[in-house]
């Protein structure tokens, strides 16, 4: 068993979430996402049961920037796997929903 100082916990979360990232990142290509875009479904689809989903939302739920959010968001419109609808009573606003493949 390794002994775990107090002062590496960090280091040693750091290099277990990236190993974890690493394996579902593996086990999810197949499908052509990455592990953020499968979580970022799997949030969609769970909320937009409950609701609308907006960029904020995920923003909130995952804690990221918005340049961040943006960008994932982009790059999964492109490649099919959601869709960006302007509200009407604010063109600003776009719910985010699951594309029908």
């Amino acid at each position: 068993m390794v002994k775990i100082e107090k002062n590496d916990i960090g280091r040693f979360i750091h290099i277990l979430s990236r190993q974890v990232k690493r394996k579902v990142d593996e086990a999810v290509s197949k499908y052509n996402v990455t592990a953020v875009q499968c979580s970022l479904i799997g949030y969609i689809f769970a909320k937009s049961n409950k609701g609308n989903v907006y960029a904020k939302d995920i923003e909130s739920r995952f804690n990221m920037r918005r340049a961040t959010v943006a960008e994932i968001l982009s790059l999964m419109e492109k490649n099919g796997l959601i869709e960006r609808k302007s509200m009407s009573e604010d063109a600003r606003l776009k719910e985010i929903t699951i594309s029908s493949i």
